[in-house]
């Protein structure tokens, strides 16, 4: 199978975000890919990088929230 790394996780959480903002129809294959890696995502290098991003992106925060919502009902 494929690996993927924190970095590699963290940027297809970014592609979610993203996705949710500006091309909504592409959010559930984000959460598909990310569910089918979910125990390798740890709790502290998520929360640390939400605040990266937040700080980078401040204007995509509520996308941000809706993304994680629709993760975690997906």
């Amino acid at each position: 199978g494929i690996e993927f790394d924190s970095e590699s996780v963290q940027s297809l959480y970014c592609l979610g975000v993203f996705a949710t903002e500006y091309l909504p129809s592409l959010v559930d294959r984000v959460i598909k890919l990310l569910k089918e890696f979910e125990p390798r995502i740890t709790t502290d290098s998520m929360i640390d990088w939400e605040e990266s991003f937040v700080r980078k992106y401040p204007n995509l925060k509520s996308s941000l929230e809706e993304f994680k919502r629709r993760y975690k009902e997906g």
